[in-house]
């Protein structure tokens, strides 16, 4: 077994076996090492071990863990990147007189698609494998969508909004591309929004909603509407009890939190026991850049930001960092009803680190893919 001070080496290996610092597993997301990983093509990790044959290297600062995994992202928003960055969030983004729609419906299908394909390679290049991506003026944008994110190898789920708020085009977008994003529950009747849920469970699809993200729309009741209706996750939960988020996971529904957009737009946190119950339970939970033109889209981006946010509000450094790889991680293939793969990513300094999880939280968007 190698020595903490083994040399690193390439990792265009001649063979297909390798140490790695650690492996991280899922569910509690516990590090050991270091690990001989079998390798596939492309630097798939096809499995691990104590042991290695004679003369397999050493490959430094790399860590076998399951793939990152992008739970929310308004991708469209790349094509007008960092316009109104003085501007309140409903200001911003609220449809359709929000300045992100006016400046989008100024737009060219050209310039969407090449701003849609410039990201889904900026998240290939981090090591994202699956994306849960919003996209607004879904007939024009799905399509797209689907054709670069296939094309940069990220697994698409897409949720296609339509123009206007009419449940009828709703509807249509849910059968043909089998998903659909909600900005708010009252966007529908509440018989439409069950109505969605139902087409959306019978279809094998996904239904994704907006919910306690404003004090407004959460004193309301938003989140218990999307529980009633069934939807498949609820996003953002920044005025959710860990309570009230924990009972929609056991649910059925998924949960995703987006830290560093509720913090930037808002100025506010999601408690992080809501994260740390979930992610604890094994229950699907994941983390979201939210939207593509303001922070840094990119779930090691998210959770190195989150991590530093969330880190004063709660008890155990450790837990949280736990809590939030397996959201950036499994938790996030969950809600996306996928596994998740086992790959490689190389984290600057994690031999040296005191706690490897806490280590690659912080520093994973240091490093990237290591195959």
């Amino acid at each position: 077994m190698p020595s903490r001070g083994s040399s690193s080496v390439a990792l265009a290996v001649a063979g297909p076996f390798a140490w790695a610092r650690y492996v991280v597993e899922p569910p509690s997301m516990e590090p050991r090492g270091p690990v001989c990983v079998e390798l596939g093509p492309g630097g798939a990790v096809l499995g691990y071990g104590n042991g290695c044959p004679p003369g397999a290297p050493v490959l430094g600062d790399v860590v076998a863990m399951p793939g990152l995994c992008e739970a929310h992202l308004h991708a469209p928003d790349a094509a007008i990147a960092d316009a109104g960055e003085d501007l309140g969030l409903h200001e911003l983004v609220a449809q359709p007189t929000g300045l992100k729609y006016r400046l989008l419906a100024g737009r060219s299908t050209g310039d969407l698609k090449e701003a849609l394909s410039s990201l889904a390679r900026l998240l290939r290049l981090q090591g994202v494998h699956a994306a849960a991506v919003y996209l607004e003026d879904g007939w024009v944008t799905a399509p797209l969508a689907v054709e670069v994110f296939g094309a940069a190898g990220v697994a698409l789920q897409p949720l296609p909004q339509p123009w206007e708020k009419k449940a009828p085009e709703m509807l249509a977008l849910l059968r043909r591309w089998r998903g659909l994003g909600l900005d708010t529950v009252f966007d529908v009747e509440e018989w439409e929004l069950r109505l969605l849920a139902s087409l959306a469970r019978e279809t094998g699809g996904q239904l994704h909603v907006h919910a306690s993200e404003d004090p407004a729309l959460a004193a309301l009741g938003d989140l218990q509407a999307a529980v009633d209706a069934g939807v498949s996750a609820v996003v953002h939960l920044t005025h959710a009890s860990p309570g009230e988020a924990l009972e929609a996971a056991e649910r059925g529904l998924g949960l995703i939190y987006c830290p560093v957009s509720n913090y930037y737009h808002l100025g506010a946190l999601p408690d992080p026991r809501g994260i740390v119950a979930a992610a604890e339970a094994g229950l699907p939970v994941g983390l979201g850049s939210d939207n593509a033109a303001w922070p840094p889209p990119g779930p090691a981006y998210t959770m190195s930001a989150s991590y530093l946010l969330l880190r004063p509000r709660t008890g155990d450094r450790h837990v949280l960092a736990r809590s939030l790889l397996y959201a950036a991680t499994t938790g996030c293939h969950r809600v996306l009803g996928a596994e998740a793969p086992m790959a490689l990513y190389r984290v600057p300094l994690v031999g040296y680190s005191l706690d490897p999880v806490v280590g690659v939280v912080k520093r994973l968007v240091l490093g990237g893919p290591a195959a």
